[in-house]
């Protein structure tokens, strides 16, 4: 299915046959290299945002581990309803990471396991998730890396361009239901901040002055009886 999908899609040649056509030789050159040490870094770049989260942000780490747990389980149960031949096994095209290896790789538990692409939904979620956290500098970071994983696996013959766009899909619904379900602000009223230590001070200085009030009538009220402007003193305490 996903391979005439992607005929479709490609105009009758799928989309890694296309790029290989363009840019592989047969021989890997730098723009090769590139795209197989950013394959390699998905393995890397999910736990450093990870180690990142748990010693600075640690009150976001629920949220996190539950974004990539579910992605990680919901592309199991994908490889599992639709289990799908990537372009190196079903396309007249080469896999780029044997060529690295030097012979064919034995790695893959379940070569079927492309649809959709985890190498595209969990960077993809991590971004998306990181933009809605306001941390926007990570974000862009990781989506322009999201971008290279995208076109790594399609050039590289892992992956079509359909797994790469269920991927995306998989991402945004995972974001989602874990925004739905695991809200940051869910907290109860206990748990609510607690006043600044400056504005608890100013308030207790104002709180401890005791206020006196005196009755109506009273001549030394608001500045009553006094003369030159000083309150005269009560009858027999000192008023001499």
């Amino acid at each position: 299915m996903a391979l005439a999908v992607e005929r479709t899609i490609g105009f009758g040649t799928p989309l890694s046959e296309r790029l290989q056509g363009w840019f592989f030789n047969g021989s890997l050159r730098p723009f090769d290299w590139l795209l197989l040490g950013s394959h390699a870094a998905w393995f890397f770049v999910p736990g450093i945002i990870t180690l990142y989260i748990v010693v600075f942000r640690w009150d976001l780490f629920p949220q996190l581990a539950a974004i990539r747990l579910g992605v990680l389980y919901a592309g199991l149960i994908g490889f599992f309803l639709l289990p799908t031949e990537p372009p190196w096994m079903a396309c007249p095209i080469v896999r780029i990471l044997d060529v690295k290896a030097g012979a064919p790789l034995s790695l893959d538990a379940n070569p079927l396991a492309a649809f959709p692409s985890l190498h595209v939904a969990l960077p993809a979620a991590l971004t998306m998730w990181l933009w809605a956290r306001r941390l926007r500098v990570w974000a862009l970071l990781l989506a322009l890396y999201t971008a290279l994983t995208t076109l790594d696996v399609i050039y590289l013959g892992e992956h079509y361009l359909v797994d790469a766009l269920a991927g995306l899909a998989l991402a945004y619904v995972v974001l989602r239901l874990v925004v739905r379900f695991l809200p940051l602000d869910a907290r109860p009223a206990s748990a609510a901040p607690p006043r600044s230590a400056a504005g608890a001070g100013r308030w207790r200085r104002r709180s401890s002055v005791p206020v006196l009030r005196c009755p109506p009538g009273d001549p030394y009220a608001s500045g009553g009886g006094t003369a030159g402007g000083r309150r005269a003193a009560p009858p027999g305490r000192g008023g001499r």
